[in-house]
C-alpha cells in the first residue's frame, strides 16, 4: 500500500475486538445526573441535547464515558495484522478517526507499545463524526489541504466505509488488509 496519508478507524479495527464498554452503567449514571430515565441512543447526540440544558452535562458524560473506555482498553488485544500495516506507516502519515474518545485511544496505542498518529480525531474534537465529513474539515484543518492526497481509509464498519465514500477516499476493509 502506497498513500500520502493513513486514516485508521479505532475500535474493532486497531483493536481486535470491539471495546467491552458498560453502557447500560453509563447509561444509569447519566440518567442520574438529568435526574429521569433516557435510553440514551444515539449516546452522542443525546449528550450534546442535554448539555444545552444541564449545566456541564456534556464535560460530565463525556468523562464518565472516556472512564469506562479506559476501563475497557485493559481487556483488549491489539489486531496483529493492523499493527503491522499500522508500525510500518512513518507517524506524520498516521491519523485516528474515531467515535471513542482521545484519551482512551492514546492510553491504548500507549499500552500496546504504538506510536501516537500525527492527528486524532475523536468525538473530543468534533459533533458529527463519521460518515459525516467533519472528520475530515477538521484534519484539513490540521494538516493544511489534503483534498488532492491519495488517503486510505482503514476500517471495519459501513460508517468507516461511507465516510471514506463521502470524502472520495480510498478504503479497505481490515478483514482485506495484508
Amino acid at each position: 500500500m502506497n498513500y500520502d496519508l493513513y486514516f485508521f478507524d479505532f475500535d474493532n479495527t486497531l483493536t481486535k475486538n470491539p471495546l467491552e464498554i458498560n453502557y447500560k452503567k453509563i447509561k444509569d449514571l447519566l440518567c442520574n445526573i438529568i435526574g429521569k430515565y433516557d435510553d440514551f441512543i444515539p449516546i452522542i447526540d443525546k449528550i450534546y441535547q442535554y448539555d444545552a440544558n444541564v449545566k456541564n452535562f456534556k464535560k460530565n458524560a463525556f468523562e464518565i464515558i472516556d472512564n469506562y473506555e479506559v476501563e475497557a482498553i485493559y481487556k483488549a488485544s491489539v489486531d496483529e495484522n493492523i499493527k503491522k500495516i499500522y508500525e510500518n506507516i512513518p507517524q506524520n502519515k498516521k491519523i485516528i478517526i474515531s467515535r471513542n474518545g482521545e484519551k482512551c485511544i492514546k492510553q491504548f496505542l500507549i499500552l500496546h507499545n504504538l506510536e501516537l498518529p500525527c492527528v486524532i480525531c475523536s468525538r473530543d474534537n468534533i459533533y458529527q463524526l463519521k460518515p459525516n465529513i467533519e472528520a475530515f474539515d477538521y484534519i484539513k484543518n490540521k494538516l493544511g489541504d489534503i483534498s488532492q492526497l491519495k488517503i486510505l481509509m482503514i476500517g471495519d464498519s459501513i460508517h468507516d466505509e461511507l465516510f471514506a465514500k463521502n470524502c472520495d477516499i480510498h478504503y479497505k476493509n481490515k478483514k482485506n488488509c495484508q
